[in-house]
């Protein structure tokens, strides 16, 4: 037997009190519902997450329901939302799915099968959609943020902090003598290798700064709400691990690794501007460590 919680939101004391008494007639699954009469208290609701689903009503107490879909898109709401309605609107459907809706059920053809049925339908198919959605965002050999889902990441982030007025850095990262592991050791050790950097850039940051692998052994950080005086401890750390040798049978391979930071609001208030500022300086940075080695030589 399945234990969900189910959060109701619909203006409607009456209506809410059809679909628990439905549910209650669920032999197979037993359920926690929480009735929610306006939008302040059903925003709340979605943006907590502790639901299993919601029951959403797209009129509530003269409130838009869209406009409560488009705010728990926004927050990338991750539970399935299923929209009841008395009045079917083909067009108001498309863009409660296009807001992210799971599912429909109209208000006058509820019966307890349809009811269940739909919950269940609704929970499996947000679930799929979010490993589909998970695997077109991130690299499938290092399990970090591909390109574009960091970029649309650095986007957002830019947007809340124009509002907070906090800083902000991106960390671009370009590996050192990756290409000679490639070249004597074949692209499985370069594969170990890019996952062992990817652990190490990771556990480089703090658990809510995004890590992404913008391809081949270019990778970046975005570190939200941080002091500019922070960042050189951060990157010599960043440095430090990924310079850490790995054991490749029997031997010994390791890589080093070029940085460049840019800082918002001080060198941007764009992804392209931050992108290209951090780009510039990695590969100033790169240029001064090979003329290093060829003066070492």
């Amino acid at each position: 037997m399945a234990h969900l919680n189910i959060s109701i939101i619909d203006d409607s004391f009456d209506d809410c009190l059809a679909i628990t008494r439905r549910l209650a007639k669920d032999a197979d699954n037993q359920y926690e519902t929480e009735l929610l009469h306006d939008f302040e208290s059903g925003l709340a609701a979605i943006l907590d997450q502790t639901a299993d689903l919601y029951f959403v009503d797209l009129d509530l107490d003269g409130a838009n329901g869209l406009e409560l879909l488009r705010r728990a898109q926004a927050a990338q709401n991750r539970k399935p939302i299923v929209v009841v309605t008395g009045n079917e609107n083909p067009a108001i459907d498309m863009q409660a799915l296009d807001l992210g809706a799971t599912d429909f059920l109209n208000k006058n053809e509820i019966s307890e099968r349809l009811l269940t049925r739909t919950i269940r339908h609704a929970i499996t198919r947000k679930a799929w959609e979010l490993k589909w959605q998970h695997a077109a965002n991130h690299d499938a050999l290092t399990e970090l943020a591909q390109k574009h889902h960091f970029q649309t990441e650095l986007s957002r982030a830019i947007s809340r902090h124009q509002r907070s007025g906090d800083a902000m850095a991106l960390l671009l990262i370009d590996l050192d003598r990756f290409k000679p592991v490639n070249d004597e050791h074949g692209h499985s050790a370069g594969d170990a290798l890019l996952k062992r950097v990817a652990e190490s850039l990771k556990r480089s940051v703090r658990n809510g700064d995004l890590v992404g692998r913008l391809g081949g052994d270019e990778f970046a950080i975005l570190l939200e709400c941080i002091h500019a005086e922070d960042l050189a401890s951060i990157e010599k750390v960043v440095q430090d691990r990924v310079a850490d040798p790995m054991r490749w049978r029997g031997k010994e391979l390791s890589v080093d690794c070029s940085l460049g930071t840019a800082v918002f609001p001080t060198d941007g208030d764009s992804v392209d501007a931050l992108m290209e500022i951090a780009d510039t300086r990695m590969y100033a940075n790169k240029q001064r460590s090979a003329s290093r080695l060829v003066t070492q030589r």
